[in-house]
């Protein structure tokens, strides 16, 4: 969809952790490791707006584009809240 763009892999849901709570803790007790810490971050709603507006043209003079912006951190909140991320980073 967007094969030109540098964050091209930002769009949802091509670059999305695959890794569920239950496969890592299945991972961590198969390898007899004890899990001390882990992050979810770097899935950014902020870069899938721009990338939008760089192939969309006059999305970013449009209503859905203020409408998008005014709802920003609501959808950060969804994306955060739900571990949906593109890196994890595990203390085992």
């Amino acid at each position: 969809m967007f094969h030109d763009m540098v964050n091209r892999v930002m769009t949802p849901p091509l670059h999305l952790s695959i890794f569920t709570k239950k496969s890592i803790d299945l991972l961590v007790e198969v390898n007899n490791f004890s899990k001390i810490a882990v992050w979810h971050y770097g899935q950014d709603f902020y870069e899938f707006m721009t990338t939008l507006a760089i192939k969309i043209n006059g999305l970013k003079s449009s209503d859905l584009w203020k409408t998008l912006v005014g709802l920003m951190n609501k959808f950060q909140a969804v994306i955060d809240g739900n571990n949906l991320n593109d890196e994890m980073l595990l203390i085992l």
